[in-house]
């Protein structure tokens, strides 16, 4: 198997570092629960588990980044969880980071209407455009028995 395809399945199924955009604090809100599930499951690894939220500097009491751009250091796996209109520019930036894969969380694309088609199509040229393997959208996430 060639090997970019191998670096992009362990971004997502086994990510030295991630980080969860629309991270937030209010309960109701996917970006609260994905990143408490995420921060639970790798509490014990030591991986780094990002916050990032364009109008927040800190959720769950811990630095918050405005965008994955300013988050120190590598990233191999993003979980998208802001609306559907602006998941193409965050995959926009997580390919100029050089992120190899993306989990889109967020629903409103082909699944809703013709709109949600075309940013869907839109979706898929820039993670092509990036290199970057994308699970989604209208996603709850995986599930990893590793």
């Amino acid at each position: 198997m060639d090997q970019n395809v191998i670096d992009r399945l362990d971004a997502i199924f086994a990510p030295r570092s991630i980080a969860v955009v629309g991270a937030s604090d209010t309960y109701e809100k996917w970006g609260f629960q994905v990143l408490s599930a995420v921060k639970d499951s790798y509490a014990s690894s030591m991986r780094p588990v990002y916050a990032v939220n364009a109008s927040a500097d800190t959720v769950h009491s811990e630095p918050c980044y405005h965008s994955v751009l300013d988050v120190p250091g590598p990233l191999d796996l993003v979980l998208i969880t802001v609306p559907a209109a602006n998941v193409t520019g965050v995959l926009s930036d997580c390919a100029k980071k050089g992120v190899k894969g993306a989990l889109v969380i967020t629903g409103g694309f082909a699944e809703y209407d013709e709109g949600g088609a075309n940013l869907q199509k839109e979706l898929v040229a820039v993670a092509r455009a990036g290199d970057i393997s994308v699970v989604g959208p209208n996603i709850m996430g995986h599930l990893n028995g590793v």
